[in-house]
């Protein structure tokens, strides 16, 4: 018999609970606890039996944050038993997928890694017999439950394994708390649930941790920081009360990591500016000497909201009164850049259900590709913003207008880059292919300056829509990729190209190319591969016996003579030698495909590229296409596109007047200003100068005649 590790009741409670029949109405198992409590090599021996017994030629998905981390916590610990046991386990890691065989049935395992919002896509359209979450406190809660949405095959079961976090966890209340409710068995693991683990090995964890810490680790608790955790030997009984010398307020401010840099007088605690300490940690203020109020683990997240809610009041202020807010002197040099809000993060799919609008996501990919495949599109944006030229602001105070031109020509726009001119390029270039554009408004650290001025991809923001179209507003993504709404949303730049009514904030202008430009590159690679058959001929050698039908083995010789002889030809030739081919016999070659034409694409090639240029809006020749005679624009080709070029400038202007107005107000200029275009002139010169000179014989001819009309 195959030895097995040891059990305790508990993990052979997690490990066999599907063959019971007081649990056969349960949906799913929850095993959380202390860390090193053996839940894991439980739930997994036990998903994997479940799997193998209930189920054949069915999928199933192991998940964890990431799948690195499934196969060090998971696999390296359950597999070497499951092949103990008699179990086949074949893993393909470049598919992320495990085959397991057992007794004439085989299931696949997929494997999956649910680090942020955006893995919920990987797993979707699936459908799953059953799911086993490792760590599950650690995935988002869009990518469990879309997990859990796949199982949809009769019998399928969800497991959860997890080490706790604070009580305000979504798992925790959502499916620890509802756990009868959704019907699922709910086992609770400690230390001395795991036989691998000593005596010795366990009094060492007790003692290691301390506070919440040792509440999570080694009790198991689902507990946060509210107010002041306990130190350890009031965890276990041996804290120190009123009585024994100081009250439960002065034992519990001991422990704030925001109070231990102050001294403390004849053995007592300064208790005054401790207080003072622990009331601006609550309100998000700065402590005296500079550190950061320490909120996260000693405030929560209310103290948190409520500090970027004070902060996101006094920079509106700073908007509307144009007057700037004098922040405290921080210990660093000044006019360094502060933090920018939106950071590099993907599209999160299923922000929608939450209430969220993403800017960017698949469109932006396909449209980008659009561009990638076909050049002329590609070169037609280019021209286009090429064509919108620059501008200049012209203010009624002298000197602010020369400030201001300094600032437009030297303002940093990111990427080694200076210039507004260079930050409008790009700006326009999303606009054009994405349908939007996104920038943002740095300040520097006091606030008494504009640092820079960058342009984001649309995919770095979404809009959280309200009630009304006058309640949006912009979110983006924190350091640990959550969505949250940008505490300065006077600062975020933001412009729709054509917006509609289904389409309020903008529409590509490469919205109707996709199926064309897929068309397009299917006539180019059919043609490439024609192309390539005729500069890589295969050839067809057919020997036919003479006379009297020969004996089988003596054709077949012949035959194998002639290939090795025709092969040997072809191969003097690649090298760039030329060899004789010398047969006997009927032998006939012939080039294979050599009978078919090539179709003529230059028909439906024309029929799609115009269509192509048509939605561009610029005449062909510009795109170096000669479809005509003549290669000069007409004067209502010009105007026509004369308008599109305004059009485009009128959308960028109300973008181009907010950084202007913020910067004139930063510097105390109230001064009108107006944003002047630079002129646009596409008509033919060598056509205008012929036209200037017929007007001046024609008016020299009027002065001629006149004056022999008075003469006579």
């Amino acid at each position: 018999m195959k030895e097995m590790i040891p059990l305790s009741l508990r993990q052979r409670k997690a490990f066999v609970w599907w063959a019971r029949r007081e649990y056969e109405d349960y949906a799913a198992i929850i095993c959380d606890g202390a860390i090193r409590s053996g839940k894991t090599l439980a739930m997994g021996m036990g998903f994997f039996f479940w799997a193998m017994a209930c189920f054949s030629d069915r999928q199933f998905a192991l998940c964890g944050r990431s799948v690195g981390a499934l196969r060090r916590n998971l696999l390296e610990t359950v597999l070497p038993q499951l092949r103990k046991l008699g179990f086949a386990c074949e893993e393909k890691r470049s598919e992320k997928l495990l085959i397991v065989r057992r007794r004439g049935r085989e299931n696949r395992f997929y494997l999956f890694g649910g680090a942020n919002e955006a893995s919920a896509a990987l797993i979707q359209g699936m459908t799953l017999a059953g799911v086993l979450f490792d760590e599950a406190a650690l995935m988002p809660r869009s990518f469990v439950e879309q997990a859990s949405a796949r199982c949809s095959v009769e019998g399928s079961r969800l497991w959860f394994s997890c080490n706790p976090e604070g009580p305000n966890h979504w798992f925790y209340r959502e499916w620890v708390c509802r756990a009868e409710e959704k019907r699922a068995l709910y086992l609770h693991f400690t230390m001395a649930d795991n036989p691998s683990l000593s005596a010795r090995v366990r009094a060492r964890y007790e003692s290691m941790y301390s506070g919440i810490f040792y509440r999570r680790f080694v009790l198991g608790e689902w507990t946060a920081a509210q107010g002041l955790p306990r130190d350890a030997g009031e965890q276990r009984g041996g804290g120190r009360t009123a009585g024994d010398g100081g009250s439960s307020e002065e034992a519990e401010a001991r422990n704030l990591p925001e109070l231990q840099g102050l001294p403390a007088g004849d053995g007592e605690l300064r208790m005054g500016e401790r207080r003072e300490r622990t009331r601006r940690a609550a309100q998000g203020e700065r402590s005296r000497d500079g550190r950061d109020a320490i909120l996260c683990d000693v405030c929560g997240g209310g103290a948190r909201r409520n500090a970027d809610r004070v902060r996101g009041d006094k920079n509106d202020e700073l908007e509307r009164s144009g007057r700037t807010v004098k922040r405290r002197k921080k210990e660093q040099t000044g006019g360094a850049a502060a933090a920018v809000q939106v950071r590099e993060r993907g599209g999160h799919p299923f922000a929608a259900l939450r209430g969220y609008m993403p800017l960017g996501g698949a469109d932006a990919a396909l449209y980008r590709s659009v561009r990638e495949a076909v050049p002329i599109v590609d070169a037609a944006i280019g021209k286009l913003v090429r064509l919108s030229g620059g501008f200049r602001v012209l203010c009624e105070d002298e000197r602010a207008q020369e400030e201001l031109g300094e600032f437009l020509r030297t303002v940093n726009v990111g990427h080694a880059q200076v210039g507004f001119n260079a930050f409008l390029d790009k700006y326009l270039d999303s606009l054009l292919t994405n349908g939007r554009a996104v920038g943002e408004i740095v300040p520097d650290a006091e606030g008494r300056e504009i640092a820079a001025v960058l342009c984001h991809r649309v995919e770095q923001l979404a809009l959280r829509e309200g009630e009304t179209a006058l309640d949006v507003r912009f979110c983006g993504y924190d350091a640990a990729g959550r969505l949250r709404e940008l505490p300065r949303q006077e600062l975020v730049l933001f412009t729709p190209l054509l917006p509609e009514s289904e389409n309020p904030y903008g529409v590509s202008l490469l919205r109707s190319m996709p199926f064309m430009a897929e068309l397009l590159s299917r006539i180019y690679y059919a043609v490439g591969q024609n192309w390539e058959r005729c500069g890589n001929v295969r050839f067809a050698v057919v020997y036919k016996p003479q006379g009297e039908e020969p004996d089988g083995a003596l054709a077949r010789e012949r035959a194998e003579l002639l290939a090795q002889e025709w092969s040997g030809a072809m191969q003097e030739t690649r090298g760039g030698s030329v060899r004789d081919f010398v047969s006997v016999g009927d032998v006939s070659i012939r080039a294979i495909g050599a009978d078919n034409v090539m179709p003529d694409c230059e028909v439906p090639v024309r029929q799609i590229l115009e269509q192509l240029v048509a939605k561009t809006g610029l005449p062909p020749f510009l795109l170096g296409l000669s479809w005509s005679s003549t290669e000069r624009m007409s004067s209502q080709q010009a105007d026509m596109l004369t308008s599109e070029i305004t059009a485009l400038r009128r959308t960028l202007t109300p973008m181009v007047e907010r950084v202007c107005r913020l910067w004139l107000r930063l510097h105390g200029y109230g001064c009108r200003f107006a944003v002047e275009w630079d002129d646009i002139n596409l008509q033919d010169l060598v056509e205008e100068a012929k036209a200037e000179l017929y007007r001046e014989q024609a008016r020299r001819l009027r002065l001629e005649n006149d004056e022999r009309e008075e003469q006579t």
